[in-house]
């Protein structure tokens, strides 16, 4: 949901500002359930951005400009 809100509204995204709010939710969870993060546990890696941009079929291609109007 986060990162449709960003696409709506015209908010450029990238995997380390994605990768990071998923750790600040699942931190946030954490806290509220009363639990301390544990070594070991999610850090939102690399493998698993490339995994949440498969499973939501994000893409990085970004048109704008002239180049967008070319026949």
């Amino acid at each position: 949901m986060w990162v449709q809100d960003c696409y709506k509204k015209g908010i450029t995204t990238n995997s380390n500002m994605i990768q990071r709010k998923a750790k600040s939710l699942y931190d946030n969870l954490k806290q509220k359930k009363g639990e301390e993060s544990k070594a070991g546990e999610f850090r939102a890696s690399n493998g698993w951005f490339d995994n949440f941009r498969m499973w939501f079929n994000l893409k990085n291609v970004k048109i704008t400009g002239e180049a967008a109007s070319a026949n």
